[in-house]
């Protein structure tokens, strides 16, 4: 189904990273999204109800998936029930291009976008190299493989970093600063 030239899943896919980015970034529900996926417990702490924002974070991911699926038997006039099974791994992909931390608590809409655009033009140029299957799923392991590693020597410089933030602001004043 074409809108004005483009198919009617790209609009679907622009007009929901749209709605999930403002959702993410000006609404409550967002910070609390985002403060539960950096730390539930400081979260709790500081008054989110956790458990309602994961079950309404899950909810929307069930009701978008719902939407995709729609939106195949629409494009295929057919149901499969295998239809999507094996793509863990470009999900995982597309996310880290996009900016997605591993360990949770950092990602947009946008990023997500943006990371299933260069996949899809890294599999489109594949395609037109005649460059064999398995090498698409080489590449995403080695950016999957890569972001682990990233993710890594970034919380690692982090928790060299924090240490010394914290003592500056909190507890180490000096004797003049005491007086």
């Amino acid at each position: 189904i074409l809108f004005g030239g483009m198919r009617m899943s790209l609009v679907w896919f622009v007009l929901i990273t749209f709605l999930a980015t403002i959702l993410l970034l000006r609404t409550r529900l967002g910070n609390w999204i985002q403060a539960v996926g950096q730390n539930a417990n400081a979260a709790h702490n500081l008054g989110v109800n956790v458990n309602r924002t994961t079950l309404i974070a899950f909810t929307l991911s069930g009701g978008l998936a719902g939407i995709v699926g729609v939106m195949q038997v629409a494009r295929f006039a057919s149901v499969d029930a295998m239809r999507g099974t094996g793509i863990e791994l470009q999900a995982v992909a597309v996310s880290v291009i996009g900016g997605t931390l591993l360990s949770g608590g950092y990602g947009s809409a946008i990023g997500a976008m943006m990371g299933a655009i260069v996949l899809a033009s890294i599999q489109t140029g594949l395609v037109l190299v005649s460059a064999p299957g398995f090498l698409y799923t080489t590449i995403m392991g080695v950016i999957v493989v890569g972001a682990v590693l990233v993710n890594n020597w970034f919380g690692s410089l982090i928790s060299r970093i924090a240490p010394m933030t914290s003592d500056e602001a909190g507890g180490s004043q000096t004797r003049e600063a005491q007086i």
